[in-house]
C-alpha cells in the first residue's frame, strides 16, 4: 500500500504543469497588449490570462494588423494574441505554441432559404495579405476571389452582389454583423492555422511560456472555448435584435403563433405549455430576436382552420408545416429544422412484403389525416384511390386494429412515440419492405405579406444560431442505440464481475473441502487419499519410499493416555516437516510414509533424527520415542503404493528383528557377566 502511495505521489509531481513555477517570475502590475479593432477573441484570451497572473492589461487597439506586428518588434507593446506562425515572423519575434485557433467566417448577404456555403457560391470577397486567399485556391479552385483594401470597400461588393461572401476572420465578425450580414462559421471547410501569443525578442519570453502553459489546461481551454461561443452567440444576438428594429419590427407588439397539436413536435401539456421540437425551437427564435411571440392556438385547434388563419393573415406564425412548392406561393417559410418521414403502418401479419412501393397498393384501404400534408401527397400518389380520411391518429390506430382500414400513413417519430406510450401497440408495425417512401421538410409558414417576408428572413438568422439537433434529440424517442449498447455493457461487466466473484468463491470453498479432504488435520500432513490420488499410477523406480510406524505407541497411549498419543503424532509430523523435502502423509494411526529423492547421507541424518526422539509432554515431564523405518531406495520397475510399502514393511520389520537380535545378545552377555 506504502508502495502505491508513492507511486501515485512520484506520478504527481512528474505529470504536474510547469505553471507552477510561475511565483519566480518578476510580474509587472500592467502589461501593454496589441490587437486588432473589434478583436474580441484576442481580448477574451488576455482577460482571462490577466486574471490567472495578477495583471492589468493595457490594451492598444489597432486599424492593421502589420502594425501590431511592427510595434511589438519594437518592443512598444508587450504581447498579441492570436498570431500565426511564419519563418519570417519568427525572425524579429518570439511566437509560441499554439494555444487556439482562430475562428474564421463566410459573411454573406440573409436569406429566408438555408445559409449559403462555400460550396454554392462563384464568386468570393477577401482582404489583401490574408491567407485566406491560398486557401480558397487550393481547396476551392472554381471560385473566383475578389481582393479588397478596406472594410468599406467589402461591404459595399457584399451589398451590390458583386461577390456572394466574404472570407475572414473573427475579428470582423462585429463590423459585418453590424451591417446586417450574416456569418457562417468555417472551422471545419478548411484547414485553419492554429495561433498563439507573441512577444518581442527582447521582451517577456518567460511569462509567455507560462501563459501558454495556463492556456494548455484542458479546464481552461474548455473555459476559453465557452467564452468565445458566449461572444459570438451575444454578438449575433445583438446585430439580429437590431436589424429587427431596422426593418421596421416594433418587438413590443405580440408575434401571434399558431402550433399544430403534433407527437414530438408540440404537445400541448395540462398547465397550458407547449413542449417539442417545433415549440422550443419557436421559443429560442423568438427570444434571440427579442420579439413577443404568443401562442394562442388550442390542443384541439383544427389544422384546415389554422391554416386559413394563416392565408387570411389573422395569425403571424404558423408551425410545424411541411415546404411544398404549392405552398410557397401562398407563403413565406423559414429554413427547415426538422425533417418528417413517412411510412406506412399495417397490422402485424397482413400482408408481409406484399408492397414494395406505395404507388402499388391501389386497391388497399389507407387512412391519412384529413387536409393533412400527407393527404395532399397520397392524393397525387394515387389519384384513382379512395382515402380514408379521419381527424386523428388515435381514430387512424383504432381502425387499423378493427379492421376498417388496412393500412395507415404516419410519421415515422409520431409512430414510434404513439408505441411507447401505448396508443399504438404491437399489433401493428411499419411496413419495412416499404419502408420510409417520403422526406418532408418542416419549418414555421408566414403570411404572404411584406412583414411575413421580413419575419421569415429573421427567423431564419435566429434558427442558424440555435443547436437545432440538440433540440430534436431531447424529443427524439428513436432509441439511442450507443447508449443502450453501452447500458448493455455495463450490465454484462456486472453480471462477469458477479460470476466471477462467485466462481472464485466457490472455487475457493471446494478448493478448501478439497484441502481438507487430503489433509490429516492432527498432523497437517498429507493424508491416505492424497497418497493413492497421487501415486494412481504407480511410484517411479528411482524414487525413495519410507515407511514409518512409532514404536510401542497402544503403550503410550495406554500410559499417558491418547492426548499424549496426539502430541506425539504431532511433533513426529513436525519433525518430518523440518528434515524431509519430499512428499510426506500419515496414512492412519502411528503410520507414516514419505517418498522423495533424497542422496545417502540425508536419509542418514533423517533416519537418525526420526529413530529417536524426545518429546515434552509438559513443562517437567519429556518421553523418549522410537521411530522403526523402511526404506526402499530404488527398485526394479515400478511399483503400486500397496506394493512399494509391504517392500518397505519387510525391510522395517528385519531391522526390528536385527534390533531386537541385538538387545536379547547384548542382555545374555550382560547376565553371564
Amino acid at each position: 500500500m506504502l508502495k502505491l502511495v508513492i507511486f501515485i505521489i512520484t506520478l504527481w509531481l512528474f505529470t504536474m504543469p510547469s505553471y507552477a513555477s510561475v511565483e519566480s517570475i518578476n510580474l509587472r502590475d500592467s502589461y501593454k497588449v496589441g490587437i486588432r479593432s473589434g478583436d474580441k477573441a484576442s481580448k477574451i484570451i488576455f482577460d482571462l490570462l490577466a486574471e490567472h497572473f495578477k495583471f492589468h492589461p493595457d490594451y492598444v487597439y489597432y486599424d492593421q494588423f502589420s502594425d501590431v506586428l511592427e510595434d511589438l518588434r519594437d518592443s512598444k507593446i508587450d504581447f498579441t494574441a492570436n498570431i500565426s506562425y511564419s519563418k519570417t515572423r519568427a525572425q524579429y519575434l518570439n511566437l509560441s505554441r499554439p494555444t487556439n485557433v482562430e475562428n474564421t467566417y463566410l459573411y454573406t448577404v440573409p436569406t429566408a432559404e438555408e445559409q449559403i456555403g462555400l460550396e454554392n457560391i462563384k464568386v468570393v470577397g477577401i482582404a489583401k495579405n490574408l491567407i485566406f486567399k491560398s486557401y480558397i485556391k487550393n481547396l476551392y479552385p472554381y471560385i473566383k476571389i475578389v481582393e479588397f483594401s478596406n472594410y468599406d470597400e467589402g461591404i459595399k461588393l457584399l451589398r451590390t452582389g458583386q461577390v456572394a461572401g466574404i472570407v475572414d476572420s473573427i475579428s470582423k465578425l462585429d463590423v459585418f454583423l453590424n451591417a446586417g450580414f450574416d456569418a457562417l462559421t468555417l472551422n471545419d471547410k478548411f484547414p485553419i492555422q492554429p495561433v498563439g501569443l507573441a512577444t518581442s525578442k527582447i521582451g517577456e519570453a518567460e511569462l509567455q511560456a507560462e501563459m501558454v502553459n495556463y492556456l494548455h489546461q484542458p479546464k481552461v481551454q474548455k473555459q476559453l472555448r465557452l467564452k468565445m461561443e458566449a461572444y459570438q452567440l451575444q454578438a449575433r444576438k445583438e446585430a439580429l435584435r437590431m436589424h429587427v428594429k431596422q426593418m421596421g419590427i416594433d418587438p413590443t407588439q405580440p408575434i401571434t403563433v399558431k402550433l399544430e397539436s403534433l407527437i414530438q413536435l408540440a404537445e400541448y401539456q395540462s398547465n397550458g405549455q407547449v413542449k417539442g421540437v417545433a415549440a422550443d425551437i419557436l421559443k429560442q427564435s423568438c427570444e434571440i430576436l427579442a420579439l413577443n411571440c404568443q401562442i394562442i392556438s388550442t390542443r384541439d385547434e383544427e389544422w384546415d382552420s389554422m391554416y386559413q388563419d394563416l392565408l387570411n393573415n389573422k395569425i403571424d406564425v404558423l408551425g410545424p408545416t411541411t415546404i411544398s412548392s404549392k405552398r410557397k406561393k401562398k407563403m413565406y417559410f423559414s429554413s427547415s429544422y426538422y425533417t418528417s418521414e413517412a411510412i406506412v403502418v399495417r397490422r402485424n401479419s397482413y400482408k408481409v412484403g406484399v408492397y414494395k412501393r406505395v404507388s402499388e397498393m391501389i386497391t388497399e384501404k389507407i387512412s391519412v389525416i384529413k387536409d393533412d400534408y400527407y393527404d395532399q401527397l397520397l392524393s397525387n400518389m394515387l389519384p384513382n384511390t379512395k382515402l380514408y380520411r379521419l381527424n386523428t391518429r388515435e381514430e387512424q390506430i383504432e381502425a387499423l386494429k378493427a379492421g376498417k382500414v388496412d393500412y395507415v400513413i404516419f410519421n415515422k417519430q409520431n409512430y414510434n412515440k404513439m408505441l411507447m406510450t401505448n396508443v399504438a401497440d404491437l399489433s401493428t408495425r411499419e411496413d419495412t419492405t416499404i419502408g420510409t417512401f417520403h422526406y418532408s421538410r418542416l419549418a414555421f409558414a408566414f403570411p404572404k405579406t411584406e412583414q411575413g417576408h421580413i419575419l421569415s428572413a429573421l427567423f431564419s438568422r435566429a434558427m442558424s444560431l440555435i443547436d437545432t439537433s440538440q433540440v430534436i434529440k431531447s424529443y427524439d424517442i428513436n432509441p439511442d442505440w450507443r447508449q443502450v449498447v453501452e447500458q448493455q455493457k455495463k450490465i454484462n461487466t456486472i453480471i462477469l464481475g458477479v460470476f466471477i466473484v462467485s466462481f472464485l468463491f466457490i472455487s475457493t470453498i471446494a478448493w478448501f473441502i478439497y484441502r481438507q479432504s487430503i489433509t490429516d488435520n492432527l498432523t497437517k500432513l498429507k493424508n491416505r487419499r492424497a497418497l493413492y490420488q497421487r501415486y494412481i499410477r504407480r511410484i517411479p523406480k528411482n524414487t525413495t519410499f519410507i515407511y514409518i510406524d512409532v514404536d510401542k505407541f497402544k503403550v503410550i497411549n495406554d500410559t499417558y493416555g491418547h492426548k499424549t498419543g496426539d502430541l506425539v503424532l504431532r511433533y513426529l509430523g513436525q519433525l518430518i516437516r523440518e528434515n524431509w523435502s519430499g512428499h510426506a502423509y500419515r496414512i492412519g494411526g502411528d503410520e507414516f510414509v514419505l517418498i522423495g529423492k533424497e542422496n545417502i547421507p540425508q536419509l542418514q541424518a533423517l533416519m537418525s533424527r526420526l529413530q529417536e526422539f524426545t518429546v515434552p509432554v509438559d513443562r517437567r515431564t519429556t518421553l523418549t520415542v522410537r521411530a522403526s523405518c523402511g526404506v526402499s531406495v530404488s527398485r526394479d520397475s515400478l511399483m503400486t503404493v500397496d506394493e512399494a510399502m509391504h517392500l518397505a514393511d519387510q525391510k522395517m520389520y528385519k531391522e526390528k528383528a536385527a534390533v531386537n537380535v541385538s538387545m536379547s545378545n547384548r542382555m545374555a552377555s550382560m547376565a553371564k557377566s
